[in-house]
Formats: C-alpha cells, structure tokens, sequence
C-alpha cells in the first residue's frame, strides 16, 4: 500500500511539472526507469574469519 501511494504522488509530481524546460527545451524534472531488484552476493569479510578462529 505504501509503495502504490509513492508511485501516484511521483506521478503526479512529474505530471504537474510536465511543461517546465530548461533553455535547450529539455525537462527539468524526468522519472528515471525503474529496473529489477538487484541481488549481492558478498563474501564473508577477512575480519570475521581470523576472529572466530
């Protein structure tokens, strides 16, 4: 539900801005694209291992 409420209010604010250009007629405020989540995988660091040891 959070997220749904953020989506709409981004996209009204970008609506209502829609018509704002800079000098060479470019937007000044855009919406980036949204892409997969990303996963990290990262190792165990250095440190935990010679303390456990």
């Amino acid at each position: 539900m959070p997220a749904a409420a953020l989506e709409a209010e981004v996209n009204n604010y970008t609506v209502e801005l829609d018509d704002q250009r800079d000098s060479g007629g470019h937007r000044l405020v855009v919406r980036n694209a949204a892409g997969p989540a990303m996963v990290f995988k990262l190792g165990e660091p250095a440190q935990a291992r010679w303390l456990a040891a």
